[in-house]
């Protein structure tokens, strides 16, 4: 009984993990500790800086969500876990869409440079994942999670400014979601570890080529 209760509360833990760090939240977080770093309390702009934030927030989170939630409500989609491969074609396809509607807009309103970048780049990664998942269930979580880690580090690397602590939040985290996703045997290891590296090398590449 204890060992089933352990198995019982692991796995409830992973779906926590799961559904707060879930890839449509990764642009906002990604946003906010962004505009932190580059003093989004201190500065002249603070209040145009928190509309955005409240703007990418519904483009990336709230509008993709609502889409996906009618997907499933019409039987589209299965279920919001979306476990079978096949399901996932259009969640991914219409994120793809949404996350390019963000860029547009950040690169229209030019507040932080460095996202609109990350933004880019994360339209890609959704196109790329949504080839890929035609024939391959790479993990979507993991690669939100490395497309982040990379969006920090070339961010440092670029301006010189210091993320250390955000750098070693997002390994540390980017563990945590791995873990989660086989705790719920929703991937093999090896969707896990590759979604995390194309994640990051897309997004590193992206940097490279346009800042």
């Amino acid at each position: 009984m204890i060992v089933a209760g352990n198995i019982d509360w692991e796995k409830r833990l992973a779906g926590f993990i799961s559904v707060v760090l879930h890839p449509l939240l990764i642009p906002t977080i990604t946003l906010y500790i962004l505009l932190r770093q580059n003093g989004l309390h201190h500065s002249d702009g603070s209040e145009r800086q928190w509309i955005f934030l409240g703007l990418v927030s519904m483009t990336t989170f709230v509008l993709p969500a609502l889409m996906i939630w009618l997907m499933v409500k019409t039987g589209f989609v299965g279920s919001l876990s979306m476990k079978r491969r096949e399901e996932r074609m259009g969640p991914v396809l219409v994120t793809a869409l949404f996350f390019y509607l963000t860029y547009y807009i950040a690169r229209k309103m030019n507040i932080a440079p460095e996202f609109y970048v990350y933004m880019l780049g994360a339209t890609l990664l959704a196109i790329v994942s949504l080839l890929i998942t035609i024939y391959w269930k790479i993990s979507l979580h993991m690669v939100a999670a490395g497309g982040s880690t990379a969006a920090f580090a070339e961010y440092a690397l670029l301006s010189g400014s210091p993320m250390q602590g955000a750098l070693i939040a997002c390994l540390i985290l980017s563990g945590t979601v791995g873990f989660a996703r086989l705790k719920l045997s929703a991937h093999k290891p090896a969707e896990v570890y590759t979604g995390y590296l194309l994640g990051f090398g897309l997004i590193w590449t992206v940097y490279l080529l346009i800042r």
